[in-house]
């Protein structure tokens, strides 16, 4: 597979990959130069992923999971700390969104530990499905065994949950650490950092019962409020130059009055550091870098090619020239002069600003 990768990277120009990480792998299994691989994230509509603290079931701490039903996924880390987990918080449930093969042991496991009115399997979500079911959560569960990046865990912060993953591929680049939990691959240490972080939203409702009925000062409770606000930034973090300065939240301290506040803190923080038009911004100056330089000649490809070896060098030279030879057969057959050339309709990247960006995010809290 690495040869393979060697031999398509030979007619690459530039490379964009969504993590650190993957850049790292890129460029050790493809050997490809590392000033030609160039890091831009994901985003996501944080207009679509609007917080609501108001849906959370006060009778339950709410465990939100929602992904694809696979190894891959993590399933077997999931499947192996419901049941410890449920046995010591009576209040625990879990929402769990996503259908696969792994499913059947979600279900054996709930049958076996009588867990039906807590384990609630809700099969596929459509992308419409998937807000009303993160803003009921208190708690956002990934458990990936490998990954580049995820966009889940952007769509819960969005709507205000605490995350808890597994620190595998570019997760730990994803968040700041005052937004998200990381833990290693294993099942023990996994579920005592969800145990704290349960043991952690019942302080903070305790808490927030308190400041209500006994209308407690908030700076008495500055000790126990909502720590994960006062956490110092995760250096992992690599995504923090996406937004300039007029738009960007440090995160290291945030005045969390309130439950919401938080929420829209966090929500905040999303819609300005993993915009769509930022992204594509910077996306449209690699592409139009890559535009800028000259196609690479057969002749410097097959030289390429030929040092991948005795055996697949030779190979991947005859199959490179006969995709050659079919290129000029289809441009003999059908000259790029009597292509039409599609108008351009588009709105250029530069006429976002970021107060566009920001107002893309419906902000309806004050």
């Amino acid at each position: 597979m690495n040869k393979v990768m060697e031999g398509v990277f030979t007619a690459v120009d530039q490379v964009i990959c969504v993590s650190h990480t993957t850049k790292e792998n890129v460029v050790l299994r493809a050997k490809y130069d590392p000033d030609r691989v160039f890091v831009i994230p994901n985003a996501v509509d944080a207009s679509a992923f609007l917080p609501d603290p108001s849906c959370r079931d006060p009778n339950y701490i709410t465990i939100v999971v929602v992904s694809r039903l696979v190894y891959r996924k993590g399933l077997d880390l999931l499947v192996a700390i419901i049941p410890s987990l449920c046995s010591l918080f009576p209040e625990l449930r879990f929402l769990i969104g996503g259908d696969g093969p792994k499913r059947l042991e979600l279900e054996e496991i709930r049958e076996q530990y009588q867990l039906h009115s807590r384990v609630n399997l809700l099969g596929s979500l459509q992308p419409h499905e998937v807000r009303p079911l993160l803003i009921q959560g208190d708690i956002f569960l990934n458990t990936s065994l490998t990954e580049a990046f995820c966009i889940a865990i952007l769509e819960a912060v969005s709507c205000g949950l605490m995350v808890i993953s597994t620190a595998v591929g570019g997760l730990p680049e994803v968040l700041p650490e005052h937004f998200i939990r990381l833990a290693p691959a294993n099942a023990s240490e996994l579920a005592t950092i969800v145990a704290d972080s349960i043991i952690q939203v019942r302080q903070q409702r305790e808490d927030s019962k308190l400041t209500a009925h006994e209308q407690k000062p908030m700076d008495n409770l500055t000790s126990n409020k909502l720590d994960i606000c006062t956490s110092p930034p995760n250096p992992l973090c690599r995504f923090s130059l996406i937004a300039d300065s007029s738009t960007h939240f440090d995160g290291t301290e945030f005045n969390c009055n309130s439950l919401t506040d938080h929420c829209w803190h966090m929500h905040k923080w999303i819609r300005s550091m993993y915009c769509w038009p930022l992204v594509a911004k910077r996306t449209e100056k690699v592409y139009s870098a890559a535009m800028s330089k000259p196609p690479v000649s057969l002749q410097d490809r097959i030289s390429r090619l030929y040092q991948l070896g005795p055996l697949t060098g030779k190979m991947t030279c005859f199959a490179a020239i006969l995709h050659w030879l079919l290129l000029q057969f289809i441009s003999w057959l059908r000259p790029e002069q009597m292509i039409d050339i599609m108008p351009s309709l588009e709105t250029p990247i530069e006429d976002f600003s970021d107060s566009e960006c920001e107002d893309l995010s419906v902000d309806s809290h004050k």
